[in-house]
Order: C-alpha cells, then structure tokens, then sequence
C-alpha cells in the first residue's frame, strides 16, 4: 500500500485552505499600500466636459487702445477720428456737401500751415479734397468738431505740398496731418451745388445774366 496522490484528502484540503488564506491576505496588503499611496498624490479623476479656460489676455480694443490716441506716424495706415462736438441732425452720406471751417497742422511738429479764412464747402466722394477729409467726415452731422489725423497715403503722399496752400509753409513728402474741422452746414442737391459753387459768385453770374439779357431794350 505505496503512496498515492489521492489518499489523505481532507489534511490536503486544509493545507489548500491556508495557503489560500495566506494569499488573500498578502494579496490585501498590496492592495491596502497601492490606496494609501493614490491617497498621498490625490489624484483627480479624469472629467468628460472640457474645462473652462481663462486667458491672461485683453479684448482687442483694450489691446490695440484708441486709433486716435495710438496714432503712429510712419506707422499708422487709417484715418483717426477724435469727436470734440457730436452735432445734431442727419450724418453727411456720399454726395452731400459739407461747409467747413479748418486749421491743419503737421503732425510730427504741430506746426501749422493753414487755417481757413472764410467757410469752405466740398461734395463727399466729389475728389476736390484730399481722400482723409471724405472719410474722417463721413457721417459727422452738422454743428460736429473733430480732429483728423490724417496718413500721407490719404493726404498728400510722397510729393508733399507746395505753398500753394493758403498760409504758405510747406508740406513735406510723406508728411502725416492733422486738422481740427468744423462742420458748419450740411447740404444737397441744388442748395449743395449752390453752396460748392459759392453763392455770391452764383447771384454775380445770374445779375450778369439778366443784364445781357435786357442789355437790347435799354436805349
């Protein structure tokens, strides 16, 4: 009656039982030290909804500032616009004829060289002005003050100005502008023309006019 691996079953059964019970708790002890471990770090679960982030960054027009006080010369490419004086009624619109009173000045130097003697009338979009007048006062209102600057590619360019101008100082090429403008009248149709015209100039033609025209009938 030799060994066989089948006989003494129930002190193998026990002997199974404690090493599985030695198992279990090792297995435990492991267990145990991996928690404590993910406890000291606290790692955070991850989160299906896509965090809210916060830039450290302005709105553009906080970034960028005004365009009239952050006016470059050399630099800066648009007309800018400072409103002293909003105005009332309608906004000047293509066409329209606005009456003016101005004083231009260099922007580098602030030296000025012309300043309008007497009310000065130009059709928007009609091109007897330089280009930075029709856009800086496009939809300014009659009784508006502002102040333009004005980049040479909307003034006088690379060739400057003569002393043509009334004031006489030149205006050197590439120079940037500056003008304080108010917008006295706002005018269209045959009043506008009127007032480009110049009405003393028109009632002077219409008098010579009627003259010719009863010159025959006076003996």
């Amino acid at each position: 009656s030799g060994f066989h691996p089948y006989t003494n079953t129930s002190n193998t059964a026990t002997m199974m039982m404690i090493k599985s019970r030695q198992c279990m708790i090792a297995a435990l002890t492991v267990l145990a030290a991996v928690h404590n471990t993910a406890s000291a770090f606290q790692v955070a679960p991850l989160s299906s909804s896509r965090p809210s982030v916060h830039l450290a960054i302005s709105p553009l027009e906080e970034v960028t500032g005004d365009p009239f006080d952050s006016y470059t010369p050399g630099a800066s490419t648009e007309v800018a616009v400072k409103q002293l004086s909003p105005g009332s009624g309608e906004g000047a619109t293509e066409d329209d004829v606005l009456t003016v009173e101005y004083t231009g000045r260099l922007f580098a130097n602030q030296k000025q060289f012309v300043k309008s003697k007497e009310d000065f009338a130009f059709k928007i979009g009609g091109g007897n002005v330089m280009p930075g007048f029709d856009k800086g006062l496009r939809g300014q209102k009659a009784g508006a003050k502002v102040t333009l600057r004005i980049p040479p590619k909307f003034a006088y360019g690379a060739t400057g100005k003569g002393s043509s101008i009334a004031g006489g100082q030149i205006i050197p090429p590439n120079a940037d502008l500056e003008f304080d403008i108010e917008v006295k009248k706002i005018s269209s149709g045959i009043d506008g023309e009127l007032e480009v015209f110049g009405k003393g100039r028109a009632a002077g033609l219409v008098v010579s006019f009627l003259l010719l025209a009863i010159s025959p009938f006076l003996g």
